[in-house]
């Protein structure tokens, strides 16, 4: 079951800007703000995230990453919040045994994420830039 969540996550959107044009409309440079503080607190909440997994508690693994997810999903990261759901879903019962490889995997999508929000992807910054259906 957690490979076909995990399959089914690579292949969702990494991101869907439509999200944000719902709330913010037009206002570009509210877009850019919202998702420049997005990505710094999303950076620091992962950290957390592995100082929570290395200190062993799941119950705060559990609360961070559900906010991550929430977070991520409300600024249209969409690969980024089904992968904290999975980390959030992972720990419920006080078993920490899949967080270390998902708080990675977490890690990878955001970088990923990051990038392409900050233009350092190239490939798939152009079709953010391109609107086709605004997801990516």
């Amino acid at each position: 079951m957690l490979r076909e969540r995990a399959s089914a996550e690579l292949d969702a959107p990494l991101m869907d800007v439509s999200r944000l044009a719902d709330v913010l409309g037009d206002d570009e440079e509210a877009r850019t703000r919202l998702l420049a503080r997005f990505l710094e607190l999303s950076g620091i909440t992962i950290g957390e995230l592995g100082r929570a997994i290395d200190a062993g508690d799941a119950a705060g693994v559990e609360r961070v990453a559900h906010g991550l997810k929430g977070s991520a999903a409300v600024a249209g990261a969409e690969r980024l919040s089904r992968v904290a759901a999975r980390l959030c879903e992972s720990v419920v019962g006080g078993t920490l045994s899949e967080a270390s490889r998902l708080h990675g995997e977490l890690e990878s999508v955001f970088e990923l994420t990051r990038d392409v929000l900050t233009g350092e992807n190239t490939n798939h910054t152009m079709e953010l830039s391109r609107g086709s259906g605004h997801v990516i």
